[in-house]
C-alpha cells in the first residue's frame, strides 16, 4: 500500500486505494466548531455505553456514521503523527523557530545596565 500524506478539509489523511478510507474523509465537511464539539464530546463520553448517541447530540447535523468515520480518520492521523510518519508542517516549524529565536534574544539582552554599570 502506497501512502502519501496530504492536507485537506478534514486534516491529514492517507491517499490509499481503499474507497472506504477516502469516503471517511470526504463523506461530509466539518467546520471548526463541529470539530471542537466532536472533540469535547469524545473526551467527555469516551467509552460510555451509549457514547455515539451522546456525541451525536453534541454535534447536530452529523449522523452516527459521520461521527464514526471522522473518529477513524482522526485516530489514524494521531497514530501517524505519533509514529513520526508525518513531518511537522512548515507553519508549526516556523512558529517553533520564531519562538525559540525570541527566547534567545531575550536571554541575550538580559537586564539593562544601570547608569553606573554603563560608565
Amino acid at each position: 500500500m502506497d501512502t502519501d500524506w496530504t492536507f485537506d478539509s478534514c486534516s491529514l489523511r492517507t491517499e490509499v486505494d481503499d474507497a472506504a478510507s477516502k469516503d471517511a474523509c470526504t463523506s461530509s465537511n466539518w467546520t471548526r466548531e463541529e470539530d471542537k464539539a466532536f472533540e469535547n464530546a469524545l473526551a467527555t463520553y469516551y467509552n460510555d455505553v451509549d457514547m455515539w448517541d451522546k456525541i451525536a447530540l453534541a454535534v447536530p447535523g452529523k449522523t452516527i456514521e459521520d461521527l464514526k468515520l471522522h473518529y477513524e480518520v482522526l485516530r489514524r492521523d494521531v497514530e501517524a503523527i505519533e509514529s513520526g510518519k508525518v513531518p511537522l508542517s512548515v507553519n508549526l516549524t516556523k512558529a517553533s523557530t520564531l519562538k525559540e529565536k525570541k527566547k534567545s534574544e531575550q536571554a541575550q539582552r538580559g537586564d539593562p545596565w544601570t547608569e553606573e554599570e554603563h560608565r
